[in-house]
């Protein structure tokens, strides 16, 4: 008989002898993103595409969007490159150091009285439940303040350990900071030297503060120099 045409056109139901459910659909073998090889009838350049063997991408407006490789990495945003893990976000490039490109957005779908985060997990043992083990939350303090919780396990029970505050105080081992650094606990620093203290001020200067020389020994120096010694 006569040959097909390049491009037929079907109208109705159109029935393909030997495809079953073991059967496949084989499109052309196209590595193009800019035009899909599966498209839209007046919209061509949005689609799925075989960027690669293995690789099935996204494209929309003729740009690829989405990408899972042959190890299964999924890219979102990534372009032609492979993903660097098993799922990795990559936004535009900023114009400024001071730019904000937001590449992830958590949202909790109900009204900010409520908080949203980010949870870790694992399996307890091979095989086992898989149980929640430390989280990030941004979470409603009152109105219009919000604060940024950090839990981590411990003795099985995830707790709070560490809250930045609405205020922008950090406060640990607490829920509340009373100055920029509030710590329920034992600060340990290094022991440091009098040329170079521990503990110094923001004026500048990192050769005048507080130092350990020795055990049980506590000193003072300015301009790198030891002035007092306890």
């Amino acid at each position: 008989g006569a040959a097909p045409a390049a491009s037929p056109t079907f109208t109705g139901t159109v029935t393909v002898p030997g495809l079953t459910s073991t059967g496949q659909i084989l499109a052309d073998d196209s590595t193009s993103t800019s035009a899909p090889v599966y498209s839209f009838d007046g919209d061509v350049n949005c689609g799925i595409a075989r960027p690669a063997a293995d690789t099935v991408a996204i494209s929309t407006a003729g740009v690829e969007r989405v990408r899972v490789d042959s190890s299964g990495l999924f890219g979102i945003g990534t372009g032609d490159s492979t993903p660097g893990a098993r799922l990795e976000v990559r936004g535009d490039s900023g114009t400024a150091q001071e730019a904000y490109l937001a590449v992830l957005r958590l949202t909790n779908g109900q009204n900010w009285g409520y908080g949203v985060g980010v949870d870790f997990a694992q399996p307890q043992i091979d095989g086992g439940a898989i149980v929640t083990t430390s989280s990030v939350v941004s979470d409603f303090d009152s109105d219009n303040n919000f604060s940024l919780r950090f839990r981590t396990m411990g003795a099985g029970t995830v707790s709070e350990r560490m809250r930045l505050t609405a205020g922008g105080g950090l406060a640990i081992g607490r829920t509340s900071a009373a100055s920029a650094l509030d710590v329920n606990g034992v600060i340990t620093v290094s022991a440091g030297s009098a040329a170079a203290p521990a503990l110094v001020s923001d004026t500048g200067t990192s050769d005048s503060g507080i130092f350990w020389p020795a055990a049980d020994t506590v000193a003072v120096s300015t301009a790198g120099t030891e002035r007092v010694r306890v």
